[in-house]
């Protein structure tokens, strides 16, 4: 799911030449993935556990973060919420 956005936020952004779009997700080794990020970008597309990958181990910075999008999460919500409801 994360290659098919990046086509579609490539396809649209083809009038914006200078924006910079990454894509990071599972399967590919995490050191790959921050070597890709580290020069920055500006969309970052990717699987919530590689993006939490990434911020765990210090490689995103999301301080300048201006928006967030998530998809299709749902479950890992509800996780989140069984896991801090039931301590």
């Amino acid at each position: 799911m994360a290659v098919q956005i990046t086509r579609e936020f490539v396809r649209l952004g083809k009038y914006l030449p200078d924006i910079v779009i990454k894509t990071v997700f599972g399967g590919v080794p995490l050191r790959k993935s921050m070597a890709d990020i580290k020069s920055g970008c500006d969309i970052l597309v990717g699987t919530a556990g590689r993006i939490a990958d990434l911020v765990r181990h210090k490689a995103l910075d999301t301080s300048q973060l201006k928006f967030f999008v998530v998809d299709e999460c749902d479950r890992q919500i509800e996780t989140l919420c069984f896991l801090f409801f039931s301590l």
